[in-house]
């Protein structure tokens, strides 16, 4: 019999397996000096997030060490082991593989967070009142209360031809952001919800002075000390003129005449960070509490954007674990600049790689096959530079136009 422990530790990103040695009656771990051949010790199977990997695993350790039966010790979370065992009593394994929870466990993040979220509110004046430099500490403690809140943040990147805009649109349920085939300027746009239907907010900077455009009925308007400037008269006059008041077509077409009006006056300076307050009209968003942030990055091929991981970076200075959607084409998967995109999207403490999706967008037009994929056309797409790098979370084939 073959004996094998995984312990999996979600919290430091990291999975390890041993096995045990019956000679010595000691656990042994599986690494490059006793195992330089195993699969086992490869990035993909020991940094990822367990439940995305649990098949893999398993059947690795059937490959590799498989004697006719295999016994499976498991330390990590009690939701990790029930889905372990669940996996194990399909009948592809329950004949020859079985698993027992060993006495190390973590618990459940879901389990502890609100006991973790209480302490914390307690002791948080006295961590504030014994340092000295009260900033750096003040933004940690911003960080915790962004990363512990109902708040997921959702990060879409990609090049700017790949249909960012329309994607996100068809998240949010309405054509809130321009687009088109161009590159508009190098900011990020922060999309939150809306709490009421027919409400919605954009604030941006300009030239460091703050403004904001409500949008509420027949009262929308804009606020800021620039009263006389030529972009709030710009702004004024794409708002106004609606007949009936229509809060998508009137955020869409103050974005647009924000990125116009950069584009045409040199000295235009408007902030890189556009705070977007609009209702979510999908069905995603109700069914739960969690509230979804969603970041549009500026497209990475564009010489006017290569500040987007600077921007990006800055715009969730308060937020972890951001979920990274990157969206392609189909043609593009493989393409350099992705793989570019990729490394710097990888080296951002704010985005956990581990649960990034793939979206192949307008995938109307990509001719794929009718019947499907075959396993050689899974196995060529899978060792393209985005999904041999970033494949975890799935990789989706939609049509964002179709889906609007």
């Amino acid at each position: 019999m073959a004996k094998i422990r995984i312990t999996s530790n979600p919290y430091d990103k990291l999975i390890k397996y041993a096995r045990w040695n019956a000679e010595t009656e000691e656990w042994q771990t599986v690494d490059y000096n006793n195992n330089p051949d195993s699969q086992l010790i490869s990035d993909d199977l020991t940094t990822s997030f367990f439940p995305f990997k649990a098949n893999k695993i398993l059947d690795v350790i059937i490959e590799e060490f498989n004697d006719g039966q295999i016994d499976i010790l498991f330390a990590g979370t009690e939701d990790e082991f029930n889905m372990l065992r669940s996996i194990c009593e399909n009948e592809k394994y329950s004949s020859f593989v079985t698993v027992s929870r060993d006495s190390n466990t973590l618990e459940n993040a879901r389990d502890i967070l609100p006991d973790i979220v209480d302490i914390f509110k307690e002791i948080d004046p006295l961590i504030t009142q014994s340092v000295k430099d009260k900033s750096k500490i003040e933004a940690e403690i911003g960080k915790f209360s962004e990363a512990t809140n109902e708040s997921i943040p959702i990060c879409v990147v990609g090049n700017y031809s790949a249909g960012k805009s329309s994607f996100i649109n068809a998240l949010i349920g309405h054509e809130i952001l321009p687009s088109g085939d161009e590159p508009l300027t190098a900011r990020v746009y922060k999309i939150s919800p809306s709490h009421y239907e027919d409400r919605g907010r954009i604030k941006f900077q300009y030239n460091d002075h703050n403004v904001i455009v409500r949008f509420r009925g027949n009262n929308q308007g804009v606020e800021s000390d620039l009263e006389d400037h030529p972009l709030i008269q710009k702004i004024e006059e794409v708002i106004a003129p609606l007949d009936e008041y229509d809060l998508v077509k009137s955020v869409n077409r103050t974005l647009k005449t924000i990125n116009n009006f950069e584009n045409e006056v040199l000295e235009a300076n408007v902030s890189d960070l556009i705070e977007i307050e609009v209702p979510f009209n999908s069905t995603m968003y109700g069914r739960g509490k969690t509230d979804f942030i969603i970041f549009d990055t500026p497209g990475s091929n564009s010489a006017s954007n290569n500040k987007h991981v600077r921007v990006l970076k800055e715009a969730m200075e308060n937020m972890s674990n951001g979920l990274p959607i990157f969206v392609s084409e189909f043609n593009s998967l493989d393409s350099m600049d992705n793989e570019k995109l990729y490394k710097e999207i990888d080296s951002l403490e704010e985005l956990d790689s581990r649960f990034t999706m793939v979206v192949v967008n307008k995938s109307d037009k990509a001719n794929l096959p009718k019947d499907g994929f075959t396993q050689v056309d899974e196995d060529k797409i899978l060792a393209m530079a985005i999904p041999k790098n970033l494949y975890s979370g799935g990789i989706y084939f939609v049509s964002s136009v179709i889906g609007l």
